[in-house]
């Protein structure tokens, strides 16, 4: 576990952010702690020393790395994610989501609603792949394929190279509407995929 943290500190994306009483803000997400907030206690910050050094790992969203000074070293500040937005999320899919939540939902940005908006784009993703397995050889495949494969975490020569299958029929329940209304804002699919060419 150590050496595992260590790794993500060397390998991390290094980046300057400023220490407030709400910890760091990084991408829109918040990160802090009680030992965050007790080093801020113990160690009063100017408007020069509040600016740290943090280790973004860029497949890991859920936590950073923040150097402090007095410390002489690195310490670990979680995401403020209480309904587990972060879990498993890397940076690329973040930013994703967010151009997303932008474009459809075009409100105030904070775990819950990019929650809501990796649920819908999660949902529409399983629904692009199915289509991209089961479409016909002679068939020109989507444009966007590779990009569709690169969010689902697989190469778009495993899509191709995997035999359609049968869809189960999901159950009726609140939590399928649920999902079924969230991704109702990614009905213009084409144009959230055009728009990530931009980044």
């Amino acid at each position: 576990m150590k050496d595992s943290k260590q790794l993500s500190i060397i390998m991390g994306l290094l980046d300057k952010r400023k220490l407030t009483e709400k910890g760091f803000q990084y991408e829109d997400l918040f990160y802090r702690s009680q030992a965050l907030a007790d080093y801020r206690a113990r160690f009063p910050q100017t408007k020069e020393s509040a600016m740290k050094t943090i280790k973004v790992d860029p497949d890991d969203m859920s936590r950073i790395f923040v150097f402090l000074e007095e410390l002489d070293g690195y310490i670990e500040v979680p995401c403020d994610d209480p309904v587990g937005y972060t879990k498993h999320l890397s940076l690329h899919e973040h930013l994703i989501i967010k151009r997303a939540h932008k474009l459809y939902i075009k409100g105030h940005v904070d775990t819950l609603s990019l929650a809501k908006a990796r649920l819908a784009l999660a949902a529409r993703m399983e629904e692009e792949t199915e289509d991209l397995r089961t479409f016909k050889r002679k068939r020109k495949p989507p444009k966007n394929m590779k990009k569709i494969a690169e969010f689902s975490g697989i190469s778009s020569a495993e899509i191709e190279s995997k035999p359609p299958t049968q869809k189960e029929k999901a159950p009726k329940n609140s939590k399928d509407e649920e999902l079924k209304k969230a991704a109702e804002f990614l009905d213009e699919w084409e144009e959230i995929l055009g728009e990530l060419d931009d980044e």
